[in-house]
């Protein structure tokens, strides 16, 4: 028997400034699963995870949630950026709890525990928030949004500025809330997320969802290997050109108009012969493994 959605978008188009960000959007989420959304800047990828979270007024469509019993549909967002401001991580995220509507009896307990889960250091009350480096604004960020223990959790970027060993320990609390049954949503440039992780992926190009694939892989210890392709694109070309091509890990516009793909290498080939067919002028090809952190 199929699940009933957790939630579910019907043609859910997003107007600003008389630009469509997103068009007519349809989309069913699926109580506990995991879901990793790509797609170039501009793309509409934060647009969606509001939307999904009901934090943004649709222009027009629908979003139909399904309550969970009695108590309240909870939503988490993690934007791409916390501000610096002038508290200490427990001051924000006391803030954030109290905004929230939890009581004050159990604030401070639920509290300390998810900054054990992220293993945050003892002394993190010695620095501001202005004070913290970008990884650790990004911990914090992941801690407001699961203040709350949501049945959606919303996160856009949210391995941007963490480590090696930070990103593992983000996907580690990621495993356990999925394993509690959290369906979470997340907004990424990373070519790789653990597939014993990931159960769905989709992309989207130009507000609409252009790829949508469910299943993973086998969980492997081997490194993605990958190219990274910068070109000089044609007149007229836009920065989202190329960028939904099969085996498009990630792409950066640079100055000048051009432009760098990374690029399964198993797929450089075909996008190479792709940008040439065009009139893209390639500057030069990479070879690298792992995370595109470049």
């Amino acid at each position: 028997m199929t699940a009933e959605p957790l939630v579910t978008l019907t043609d859910a188009t997003k107007t600003y400034s008389g630009r469509k960000v997103l068009r007519e959007v349809s989309l069913a989420l699926l109580p506990g699963e995991t879901v990793v959304l790509t797609g170039a800047n501009g793309s509409g990828k934060s647009t969606l995870l509001r939307a999904l979270g009901g934090l943004t007024a649709l222009t027009s469509g629908s979003r139909r949630v399904r309550q969970p019993g009695e108590r309240r549909f909870a939503v988490g967002y993690a934007p791409d950026h916390l501000p610096k401001l002038k508290l200490t991580a427990r001051e924000y995220l006391g803030h954030m709890a109290a905004i929230g509507g939890m009581e004050a009896a159990g604030r401070q307990e639920r509290i300390e525990r998810l900054l054990a889960r992220m293993r945050l250091p003892g002394g993190i009350d010695r620095l501001r928030m202005h004070d913290y480096s970008k990884g650790m604004l990004q911990k914090i960020n992941l801690l407001q949004a699961m203040l709350h223990g949501p049945d959606l959790l919303l996160l856009d970027e949210p391995l941007g500025g963490l480590d090696r060993e930070a990103k593992q320990e983000c996907e580690r609390v990621l495993a356990e809330l999925k394993s509690q049954g959290t369906t979470i949503v997340l907004a990424s440039h990373e070519p790789v997320w653990r597939d014993d992780i990931a159960d769905r992926r989709l992309a989207i190009a130009e507000g609409r969802i252009v790829r949508d694939e469910r299943g993973g892989r086998p969980a492997s210890d081997e490194r993605p290997r990958w190219r990274l392709v910068q070109c000089e694109l044609p007149e007229g070309a836009g920065p989202t050109a190329f960028a939904e091509w099969d085996g498009v890990l990630r792409t950066r516009p640079e100055e000048g108009g051009r432009m760098s793909y990374w690029v399964r290498s198993d797929r450089s080939d075909a996008l190479l012969t792709a940008l040439l067919a065009a009139g893209a002028a390639i500057l030069s090809v990479q070879a690298g493994e792992g995370e595109t952190d470049g």
